[in-house]
């Protein structure tokens, strides 16, 4: 486990600011190009911004998750007002998949009044270190990270570390002959491994985010622990991935005890669009 270091958080250069403001920007003819032009010129390759309040990234607009956040202020943003509004009740947060640290900067930020802590598991060295380095940024110091990923085993997995989209690496088979990128390989561990260092508030609220292992990853959270997460946001994306549940894993986790929903807060309806893929979770009480 790595315990994010923490500095006062500086200001953001004014070379920052000013390419930041045209990412902002209302649209207009020619304004990629002056971003373009003036990450050449200020020799600027990531951009340092300020999301929202107290929470600091430094964003790389080549990479699919970074440019949405760099343009929009964050990425699958009816997921973030959902997230937002069950963070308000949460006394923590657990982040599985947590790449550069969207969802746990903001927790982090919310939660630090209230003593509050974020757990991240992000087994991707490169994704790892950007979240470190944004905490720090953000001069936040109740994160911690796990560098290993969550599953339902013991061994090492092969983790294809995707280009053009970070937020897409995933653990794969060492066999598949599909998968592009550079392999790197991790330790897996089920969570009965690491339960004993994660504060118990952190199940208020979970987000997980592993690239269709989500159901190996929820079936190791809910067996290692007898502490049942009260939200969990997650992704579900039965055309691309095998999750290897008959029934499919919303209904494996109404079996649970859970109520599921979309996003939006609506029922969920097998085989309706689910908005930005993602679900909410909800134990039945």
């Amino acid at each position: 486990m790595v315990s994010s270091r923490v500095f006062p958080p500086p200001a953001i250069p004014w070379r920052h600011r000013l390419i930041g403001r045209y990412y902002r920007a209302a649209e207009h003819p020619g304004r990629l190009r002056i971003i373009d032009w003036l990450k050449r010129l200020l020799m600027i390759q990531k951009v340092r911004m300020e999301v929202i309040s107290g929470v600091v990234m430094n964003l790389d607009d080549q990479d699919y998750v970074q440019r949405e956040i760099l343009f929009q202020g964050g990425y699958e943003r009816v997921t973030l007002r959902l997230f937002h509004r069950l963070l308000k009740q949460a006394g923590g947060f657990l982040d599985i998949g947590a790449h550069h640290g969207q969802y746990s900067l903001r927790a982090a930020r919310e939660l630090a009044s209230r003593g509050g802590r974020v757990f991240a598991f992000e087994p991707t060295p490169a994704n790892c270190a950007a979240l470190l380095e944004n905490a720090a940024c953000s001069g936040l110091s109740n994160i911690d990270v796990c560098t290993v990923a969550l599953s339902d085993e013991h061994g090492i997995m092969r983790l294809v570390a995707a280009h053009g989209n970070t937020g897409g690496s995933h653990l794969a088979s060492p066999k598949d002959p599909c998968d592009s990128g550079s392999g790197i390989h991790v330790a897996v561990r089920p969570f009965a491994d690491v339960v004993g260092l994660i504060p118990p508030s952190t199940f208020d609220l979970v987000k997980i985010d592993v690239e269709g292992f989500e159901a190996r990853a929820l079936s190791s959270l809910l067996a290692g622990t007898a502490t049942r997460p009260r939200h969990i946001i997650f992704e579900y994306v039965p055309d691309a991935f095998d999750y290897g549940l008959p029934d499919g894993l919303p209904s494996w986790l109404q079996k649970q005890g859970y109520t599921i929903r979309d996003v939006t807060g609506a029922p969920y309806i097998l085989g309706q669009t689910i908005p930005e893929q993602n679900l909410w979770a909800e134990l039945a009480t």
